[in-house]
C-alpha cells in the first residue's frame, strides 16, 4: 500500500486537526 491516495487518507486519519 505505497499509493498516493492511500497516503493521504492515512494522512488525514493520522491528522485529523490538518483535515480541518
Amino acid at each position: 500500500m505505497h499509493d498516493p491516495v492511500t497516503s493521504f487518507v492515512v494522512a488525514v486519519f493520522s491528522t485529523p486537526g490538518a483535515a480541518l
